[in-house]
């Protein structure tokens, strides 16, 4: 006997729900809450713009500018961090050089 189950539907959109200890509507995209709003209303016009941004980059969150890094700016922090890390009697060690 075959047991079949229902597919997962992955063009569906997620639904609008309360957070019940904040009395907030909210979304759960890609597992992280979004807070809409206390109103029906305001929630709503938030549900929208959320599920929009979120669905225009792929079904993931977008990425805000201040938190994109690139290989140059790790490389330029560690270097920073690397000229107070390795100094010993005021004077950079051969380990940095």
């Amino acid at each position: 006997m075959k047991v079949h189950t229902m597919p997962r539907l992955e063009k569906s959109l997620p639904r609008l729900g309360i957070h019940k200890p904040s009395g907030q509507f909210c979304v759960d995209l890609s597992g992280r809450c979004i807070y809409l709003g206390k109103t029906k209303r305001i929630a709503k016009q938030n549900y929208d713009i959320a599920v929009a941004e979120w669905l225009s980059n792929g079904r993931q969150h977008p990425v805000a500018k201040s938190q994109q890094v690139t290989v140059n700016k790790v490389i330029l922090d560690y270097v920073k961090f690397a000229k107070t890390y390795y100094v010993k009697r005021g004077k950079l060690t051969s380990e940095y050089l």
